[in-house]
């Protein structure tokens, strides 16, 4: 088996949370997070980090649709209102 080495900066993982609904259940949201890739000493600061100044960090896009199916473009204040849901993947 041959080894891949990163192509790219940024890495790519699919996130999946559940958000309360108005019904007394449950919605599954779905999103691709966009990550910068770190190195080994990178990744040992970021350990001493709490999980939401990791996602601060690190988060640098994504690939997201709102309910009507628009893309929903990234931004801090974007991160932020995603961040601050209850129920938000960190």
């Amino acid at each position: 088996m041959a080894v891949k080495f990163k192509k790219s900066n940024v890495f790519k993982v699919e996130v999946t949370f559940a958000e309360p609904n108005d019904q007394g259940g449950f919605d599954e949201n779905t999103f691709v997070a966009h990550f910068k890739r770190t190195n080994h000493a990178e990744t040992k600061a970021l350990r001493t980090e709490e999980d939401i100044e990791v996602v601060r960090k690190q988060l640098v896009g994504w690939d997201m649709v709102d309910e009507a199916g628009a893309a929903v473009p990234y931004s801090a204040d974007a991160r932020e209102v995603v961040m601050s849901s209850a129920s938000a993947p960190y």
